[in-house]
């Protein structure tokens, strides 16, 4: 069918690529935080939460057939390697780690990953999207799951009305640290791009060693981090967020 296509479709346009995602996206951090209370004293709040958290495991599972079918062709190497889909992807995995923290409320593994389910989604928001448009379901999958991982961080947050601290900030470092040095061999070794370390597109780190750029992005990577964890800090001080 045209709609499971991997060619790009219809012309993208500035609206379909960036205003209507980010009104989505910004409409729906809005009601999550202005309606906290309500939400947080529902009665029907764990089943949305699930019924939502299995609406975005459906797209991801479709997702994978997507490209193993689609991109990949049946051929396994290219769909994990050629393709990245081997699970260590940061917002694949944080993804994957919201869908297991909405389901079990584990407060515990949502501190570690928390900052990643925030970080991810909103860079691949700025960075506007995939080339296939809205007449394709990548183009739906693409948003939808990148969304769900960040409302779902925010709504948890506040839900369970989550405090971080350094500890948890420690923790979160030290998690960073070992996904990195995970992902760096992987990319040396198969010439692949998990975590996007070697996806300098047309900034000036497209010119420097790929071991340098990789250490530029995870630093900035951290320092997003830091300033998050500050941040949320602030705000839950002032009881903006709780």
């Amino acid at each position: 069918m045209s709609f499971f296509s991997t060619e790009p479709g219809v012309s993208a346009t500035v609206l379909s690529h960036y205003v209507f995602p980010w009104i989505l996206f910004l409409g729906g951090v809005f009601l999550l935080i202005r309606y906290r209370d309500t939400i947080r004293t529902s009665i029907y709040e764990r089943k949305i939460r699930v019924g939502v958290t299995l609406m975005a495991v459906l797209f991801e599972l479709t997702f994978w057939v997507w490209t193993y079918r689609g991109d990949a062709h049946y051929n396994l190497y290219d769909y994990l390697i050629t393709y990245t889909m081997f699970p260590i992807q940061a917002c694949a995995l944080s993804l994957w780690m919201m869908v297991y923290c909405s389901i079990s409320n584990n407060v515990k593994v949502f501190k570690i990953f928390f900052f990643m389910s925030i970080v991810g989604p909103l860079v691949t928001m700025v960075a506007g999207g995939t080339d296939l448009s809205y007449d394709r379901f990548r183009y739906y999958h693409y948003y939808l799951v990148h969304m769900f991982t960040f409302f779902m961080a925010i709504h948890l947050l506040m839900y369970n009305r989550v405090r971080f601290t350094p500890r948890d900030y420690r923790n979160v470092t030290i998690y960073i640290l070992i996904h990195a040095a995970v992902a760096v061999p992987v990319n040396i070794i198969f010439g692949t791009n998990y975590l996007f370390l070697y996806n300098a597109h047309d900034t000036p780190m497209v010119n420097l060693p790929k071991a340098l750029s990789s250490g530029i992005i995870i630093f900035v990577f951290f320092a997003i981090t830091t300033l998050l964890y500050f941040g949320i800090n602030r705000l839950q001080k002032r009881g903006s967020v709780s």
